[in-house]
């Protein structure tokens, strides 16, 4: 056996140490894109949470999920911190992003499209290229093809049940209200 094969062989069947790195990785890439642009930092939330029920399940380690929740948690205040200097910023931009969705029903309009092209766009990737999207997630996980569809179903319906949430029913509401 060569030896790129049996160092593969050693990650893929190798420590749980290394899907919990992998899942602090994502946590700290999805905290990132959720400061650049919410709503994809909302998407890959979605599947940051899917993929670590499903870790913590497999394991029969409930902890796992609380930890790389507290990773993405921790590592948003600390990209935070580096950019802006300080924390306090933080709780305002929140505050004001409350009171901004709040005001204007019409810039919650402007995400809808966004969202639900987000939502058509995957289902579509995940049709067209299945095949190679599994691939590509077992060279890193050990996965069935049951597991793997399931968790990217799992996500899909969460972002939509989180767009229709987060976004529509306040739309919807602040249009009947004002």
């Amino acid at each position: 056996m060569s030896a790129m094969v049996r160092s593969r062989c050693s990650l893929r069947s190798g420590s749980r140490a290394y899907s919990a790195a992998w899942l602090y990785a994502a946590a700290l890439l999805c905290s990132f894109s959720l400061l650049v642009k919410a709503s994809y930092g909302l998407a890959s939330a979605l599947l940051l949470f899917a993929y670590g029920l499903y870790a913590s399940y497999e394991r029969r380690k409930p902890a796992l999920l609380l930890l790389t929740g507290a990773a993405f948690l921790a590592s948003v205040h600390l990209i935070w911190f580096l950019l802006n200097g300080g924390i306090a910023g933080f709780y305002r931009y929140l505050e004001a992003s409350y009171h901004f969705s709040q005001r204007y029903s019409s810039a919650m309009s402007y995400h809808q499209p966004i969202n639900w092209i987000v939502l058509g766009l995957w289902y579509a990737a995940f049709v067209a290229v299945h095949d190679w999207m599994y691939r590509q997630h077992t060279r890193f996980f050990r996965l069935t093809e049951e597991q793997f569809d399931a968790i990217h179903y799992g996500g899909m319906a969460a972002l939509k049940l989180a767009v229709i949430v987060f976004n529509l029913a306040p739309y919807l509401a602040l249009r009947i209200v004002g």
